[in-house]
C-alpha cells in the first residue's frame, strides 16, 4: 500500500510542471480507471493518505481543466452582465467574496496556522476559511471552491509545505486564478525555492519566526489592508477610465448627429434654390 501511495504521489507531482506527462496520463484511460478504483477502495478502507494521493491525481488529470473552464465562463458571464448598457452604474452588483482569507498550510505547521486563524477571526474579525479536517476527507474541489470564494490566499510557507503535493495543488491553483496571494514564513531560516520560490516571486512575505507573534500579526494585517486599499484604488481608476471613454463616445455621437442634420438641411436648401431658378 505504501508503494502505491508513493507511486500515485510521484505521478501527481509530475503533473504540475510537466505538461507532456499530464497529457500522457490523460490519454491512459486504463491507468486512470485503475486510479479511480483505488480511490473508491481507499475510501472503503479509510486509508486517508492513499485517498488523498488518488484524488489529487484524478483532480489534475480529469477535473481541474474543466473546473477552470467553468469558473472562467462564469466570470465572463458576470462581466458581460455588468457591461450591459441598460444597467445603471449604481445598480451594478458589487461582488462580495464569502471569505476574506483562505489559509493554505501544511499539516506539520498546524499549531501555528490555527493560532493565526484564531487571532484573525476572533481579534481582527476576518472571515477565514481553514481546513480543520485536512487529514479527514476535505476534497481538492472543496479547496478550489474555497480559493474562488476568498479575496486573499494566505500561503503558509515551510519546507513541509513545499514538499506537499496537496499544498502545491492549492498554491498553483490560486496562482493560475490570479488571486491575491499573501505569503507568510512559518519556519526559521527557510528559503523558498523551486515551484514555491516561483510563486513567491517578488512578493513581500511576513516572517512569523523573525518577529514575535503579535508583531507578525500586525504586519500581516497591515499588508492585507494595504492590498485592499490598492485594489480599491485600481478599481476606482478603471471605473473613471470607463466613464471617460463612454463620455467621449457620446460626445462623438452627438457631433456626428449634428453634422448629419446640417448636411440634410443643406440638401433641402439646395433643392429649393434649384426650384426657384425657374
Amino acid at each position: 500500500v505504501k508503494q502505491l501511495e508513493d507511486a500515485l504521489t510521484i505521478l501527481w507531482s509530475c503533473t504540475f510542471s510537466n505538461p507532456e506527462a499530464l497529457n500522457k496520463l490523460k490519454q491512459d484511460q486504463i491507468l486512470m480507471t485503475h486510479v479511480n478504483h483505488l480511490l473508491e477502495k481507499s475510501k472503503q478502507d479509510e486509508n486517508i493518505t492513499l485517498e488523498k494521493a488518488a484524488e489529487g491525481l484524478i483532480w489534475k488529470v480529469e477535473k481541474e481543466e474543466k473546473f477552470l473552464e467553468e469558473q472562467s465562463a462564469e466570470e465572463e458571464k458576470k462581466k458581460q452582465k455588468a457591461e450591459e448598457p441598460d444597467i445603471e452604474q449604481d445598480e451594478k452588483e458589487e461582488e462580495v467574496q464569502k471569505y476574506d482569507i483562505m489559509m493554505s498550510y501544511s499539516w506539520a505547521d498546524m499549531d501555528l496556522a490555527h493560532r493565526i486563524f484564531k487571532h484573525l477571526t476572533e481579534k481582527l474579525g476576518y472571515r477565514v476559511w481553514l481546513d480543520q479536517e485536512q487529514m479527514h476527507g476535505s476534497t481538492i474541489e472543496t479547496m478550489a471552491n474555497a480559493v474562488e470564494n476568498a479575496e486573499y490566499i494566505l500561503m503558509c510557507m515551510s519546507d513541509t509545505y513545499k514538499r506537499s503535493a496537496n499544498c502545491q495543488s492549492e498554491a498553483e491553483y490560486a496562482f493560475k486564478r490570479k488571486k491575491n496571494i499573501v505569503p507568510i514564513q512559518m519556519k526559521e531560516d527557510y528559503i523558498p525555492d523551486g515551484w514555491l520560490g516561483f510563486i513567491l516571486g517578488t512578493r513581500m512575505y511576513i516572517d512569523f519566526e523573525k518577529y514575535d507573534f503579535d508583531k507578525a500579526i500586525e504586519l500581516l494585517d497591515n499588508e492585507i489592508q494595504l492590498q485592499k486599499k490598492n485594489s480599491k484604488e485600481a478599481e476606482e481608476a478603471a471605473e473613471m477610465e470607463e466613464k471617460s471613454v463612454v463620455a467621449s463616445e457620446n460626445k462623438d455621437n452627438i457631433k456626428e448627429e449634428v453634422a448629419n442634420h446640417q448636411n440634410t438641411t443643406n440638401v433641402k436648401v439646395n433643392k429649393n434654390n434649384i426650384l426657384n431658378w425657374n
